[in-house]
């Protein structure tokens, strides 16, 4: 079943293959894929010239931003009655139970289906554990040197060096939506730690983010840990904080 966006696209696949099956996607608020609703009707037209195309429904992505999208879906499920499509079903994603419900009663004729692969890579983060293991620990001493740039430990305290590294994702940090004045601050602090060469790491150790020792190397990463903090054996694991869609794993295990 394909997917298709754009009324040129739709022209071509029915070119080649006269009896495809596919989902037409409804362009939305969030402008990224989808025809308009003169769209919709030019499809209409492309499937009533071709009576063994089939069009299994439409799909409509909508915005991740918080508050109501109902009014929005109404128009846009509006536009695809008003041109004639023979669907009976229509994707919708990032709506509450609830608004589907609302939906439902309001089109009985249509049944609608969430999209919910956000809801599986986004949703209860507690259903998933991402962990390191920590591959080597060296005691270090106010001024000795460590690292491809030797630099110097503020402190006593310890080296660990653990699994995971920027071909894992480490280090590389995707961009975020969040545009709160705490999302902000945080940036702030960030650009502070990162300018007196302390920077947080992804890895925590008995609930605490620990600082990176220096940037991330390919493969692994190392760490400071302080003098008095609990010091993990070669071998053990350490919990990683990670954004599961910018991150590659070594080993994904099921329980």
């Amino acid at each position: 079943i394909h997917t298709v966006s754009r009324v040129e696209d739709l022209t071509d696949l029915l070119g080649r293959q006269p009896d495809a099956r596919f989902v037409l996607e409804r362009a939305t608020s969030m402008l990224r894929h989808g025809t308009t609703a003169r769209g919709l009707w030019a499809a209409a037209r492309e499937v009533a010239a071709r009576p063994g195309a089939r069009i299994e429904g439409v799909a409509l992505h909508l915005p991740l931003a918080h508050g109501a999208h109902l009014t929005e879906v109404r128009r846009l499920v509006n536009d695809v009655v008003a041109a004639e499509l023979d669907l009976r079903t229509i994707w919708v994603s990032h709506l509450s139970a609830g608004e589907l419900t609302e939906l439902r009663a309001a089109y009985p004729d249509l049944a609608f289906r969430p999209r919910v692969g956000t809801d599986l890579w986004l949703g209860d983060r507690g259903a998933l554990r991402v962990t390191a293991t920590v591959l080597d620990v060296h005691e270090v001493e106010r001024g000795d040197l460590y690292g491809y740039r030797h630099r110097t430990a503020p402190k006593a305290g310890h080296i660990l060096v653990v699994s995971g590294g920027t071909a894992h994702g480490i280090g590389l940090e995707a961009p975020t939506g969040d545009a709160s004045i705490k999302a902000r601050a945080a940036t702030l602090a960030r650009g502070g730690l990162d300018a007196a060469g302390f920077v947080r790491s992804p890895f925590s150790i008995d609930g605490k983010q620990r600082l990176f020792a220096e940037p991330p190397h390919m493969q692994a990463s190392m760490l400071f840990l302080p003098h008095g903090a609990r010091v993990p054996a070669v071998g053990d694991e350490v919990d990683v904080r990670v954004r599961y869609t910018a991150t590659a794993f070594d080993r994904i295990v099921v329980s």
